[in-house]
């Protein structure tokens, strides 16, 4: 999935989609591969943000991915973060394939305030029984820079019946 951010190309990690400056026009930012902080591999995803609006979804800076899932599975959602001025939100939704919005949606964490070191994150989703689609997303509302690095979506068979988001 390039959670590490390690595969780039044309400056933009693959198998990600970006809300970028051609697609946020009221926005001023750059999406950059930082290679002097990251927290695994060699580099980390660093949203630079001079001017957003803080609508969010497309409106917003930020990326999106779906991925498979099997229903009634819970899936563990990991990342470590880093954030200097900006405030964000990152959402799961369970769904249909391409259809996010018909789906049930877990605010995973929702940050307005820095976070100077990098700090893992770690959350349990479990999918409805009807349902074969993740689909993470991450919105940035204010200017500042935000840090991204080691995103992992993976099953468990750690039944967590309650979602819970666990801090390091």
């Amino acid at each position: 999935m390039n959670g590490g951010f390690e595969i780039v190309k044309q400056n933009l990690p693959v198998n990600w989609a970006f809300y970028s400056p051609e697609t946020v026009p009221s926005g001023d930012f750059d999406i950059i591969i930082d290679k002097a902080e990251f927290k695994e591999g060699k580099q980390s995803l660093k949203f630079l943000i001079r001017k957003c609006d803080s609508i969010g979804g497309w409106h917003s800076p930020g990326f999106m991915q779906q991925f498979n899932a099997i229903g009634g599975e819970t899936y563990k959602v990991s990342f470590w973060l880093m954030n200097k001025g900006s405030s964000l939100r990152i959402n799961t939704i369970a769904n249909e394939y391409l259809k996010p919005r018909l789906g049930e949606r877990d605010t995973i964490i929702l940050i307005d305030s820095d976070v100077p070191d990098w700090k893992y994150y770690e959350y349990y989703f479990k999918i409805p029984p009807e349902l074969k689609m993740i689909y993470f997303e991450v919105n940035i509302y204010k200017p500042g820079s935000v840090w991204f690095d080691d995103i992992q979506i993976v099953g468990t068979e750690n039944d967590k019946s309650e979602r819970t988001i666990m801090l390091n």
